[in-house]
């Protein structure tokens, strides 16, 4: 959908004119008139973006507005109970954004930490209620109905996990569409506070994920169970092969305790069936199902938070033969030249990890060359201000400092490491490099399309997100490169970047750093 249409609708359905727009974000309604046309393209300053975002969300307060505006963006949790803010940036990013792959990793860019309230209001002592004695009734089956059947239950399970003294593993498959939950805003944000409570208390998920063969319906899951795959106490599988859209099968198992199966068709969930029970045939049963498909499924997401964890996974991403795509805010690791990875090694405080990691490269630098006359890597950098370089504040090959005496950039090693970069963006075709100032968030994201993709939030808080399942992967791959595309990396531009760097090097040049002291050297006569 281009962006005048986008336009076009959120002013029909907030009976906007273009004069009122224009007053909102500050410019002439006939700028407005020449989007609507589509004379003139998606604005080119980010925040006018903004401003119509926020203005829209603002207008749109009625329940039919929200209603329609949850239709065209295929998203559930948009309803009259969303906050404003949280709207605006959905619109935000609808209007800034083509194809639903753009749009799936915006929604894991959204709220893979977003917070969820840990408020007073969702603690065990508040919630003791009637459903604590649906669970201990002497029933021991019982079947609900619809969007309202799911939602009892869900909350029965919930309070039953809360209580349990000892953790265990918890089995699920979500085949669900999550309107039932996701309408309503703050049941939305109780039920995922309860969930990381119970991840807290020491249990352990394993969730097979819904297929992706109706996108909105598994956006709308990942948009869900995001802050809880960020504990690390999800493990994330898939099954590889088709299914359809017509029958769903959902369940929730507590081992020796409970289980839920919802059953439905199509995308209607008002005719769901949810049976809920406590029959112990019935959970064993359900267990060596949920067993069964499993052995049958992959990995989809591993989450790390350390460097052991993930180096394993590392050395696989750059073993692959594939396409490598980076929007990061560190250089390219794979063009860090040979004699800085020497003087590195120089530094006898280094910790193992590190000495390791660097090894690899080093041994990596020999096959570089020979490995970009069949592969192409892109990379997209956010460069650090020249004070951070010169003062020796940027890390080597990492965005943050992992650990106490991590190795920092010298002038001397920055610039040899942008002489790498221009060397192979003159010398190979298949060698790009974008200096890109608009990376977003605390965020990177790499992609081999050979099967692999890493999101690592470069904050002291470390975590990476690894993904596997392929479409995620493509996922991550095209959002990349739809960045690219807009920004430009072949062609003129590269020659554009290769001066860009000279600059940059002759600026590093022209310094030198005497007892602490920042000196800049006499300019040579003409």
């Amino acid at each position: 959908m281009d962006f005048n249409s986008k336009l076009i609708f959120l002013m029909n359905i907030t009976q906007t004119s273009n004069k009122e727009l224009a007053k909102s974000i500050y410019v002439d309604p006939s700028l407005i008139s020449h989007l609507k046309s589509g004379n003139r393209k998606k604005p080119h300053n980010y925040q006018h973006i903004v401003n119509m975002a926020e203005f829209f969300a603002k207008k749109s307060q009625a329940e039919f507005q929200r209603n329609a505006i949850s239709e065209m963006l295929g998203k559930a949790s948009i309803s009259s109970s969303m906050p404003n803010q949280m709207l605006a940036k959905y619109l935000e990013n609808w209007l800034l954004n083509d194809g639903d792959r753009s749009d799936l990793m915006e929604n894991i860019l959204e709220n893979i930490d977003q917070p969820t309230e840990n408020n007073d209001s969702f603690s065990m002592n508040n919630i003791q209620r009637n459903t604590q004695g649906d669970f201990q009734s002497n029933v021991e089956s019982e079947f609900f109905f619809g969007d309202e059947g799911r939602r009892k239950v869900i909350q029965i399970i919930s309070d039953k996990l809360l209580s349990m003294e000892k953790p265990c593993d918890i089995f699920i498959t979500s085949d669900d569409n999550l309107e039932w939950l996701l309408y309503d805003y703050s049941l939305t944000k109780k039920i995922q506070s309860q969930i990381i409570t119970i991840l807290e208390k020491g249990f352990t998920f394993y969730q097979i994920m819904p297929a992706i063969n109706f996108l909105p319906r598994y956006t709308d899951s990942l948009r869900f169970w995001l802050p809880m795959y960020s504990t690390g106490r999800v493990k994330v599988f898939y099954y590889p092969r088709l299914r359809d859209n017509l029958y769903r099968r959902s369940v929730f198992i507590i081992p020796n305790e409970a289980v839920r199966i919802s059953n439905s068709i199509g995308l209607d969930s008002e005719s769901d069936v949810t049976l809920f029970s406590t029959n112990t045939e019935l959970i064993n049963a359900t267990s060596r199902q949920f067993n069964q498909m499993l052995s049958m499924c992959r990995p989809a997401i591993n989450v790390f938070r350390s460097y052991e964890e993930s180096k394993k996974s590392f050395i696989e991403f750059f073993n692959k033969n594939g396409n490598q795509i980076s929007l990061s805010t560190v250089l390219p690791p794979s063009a860090i030249p040979k004699e800085v990875f020497e003087k590195i090694l120089e530094n006898k405080k280094l910790k193992s990890g590190f000495f390791e990691e660097i090894n690899f490269f080093l041994e990596k630098t020999t096959f570089f060359e020979e490995y970009l006359n069949e592969h192409k890597i892109l990379y997209m950098t956010k460069l650090p201000k020249i004070n951070d370089i010169i003062e020796g504040k940027v890390p080597i090959m990492s965005p943050i400092k992992l650990f106490e005496d991590y190795p920092c950039y010298t002038i001397e090693t920055y610039v040899m490491h942008l002489k790498n970069i221009i060397y192979f963006l003159e010398n190979y075709e298949n060698f790009y490099f974008v200096p890109y100032d608009k990376v977003w968030g605390d965020y990177n994201l790499t992609v081999n399309e050979d099967g692999l993709a890493f999101l690592y939030k470069n904050t002291a808080e470390k975590l990476l997100l690894e993904f596997r399942r392929p479409e995620l992967v493509m996922a991550c791959n095209e959002y990349l490169y739809h960045i690219a595309e807009q920004t430009g990396y072949s062609g003129i531009h590269k020659t554009k970047v290769i001066y860009r760097l000279q600059d940059i090097i002759k600026e590093l040049s022209n310094i030198k750093v005497e007892g602490g002291i920042i000196k800049r050297r006499n300019e040579p006569s003409m």
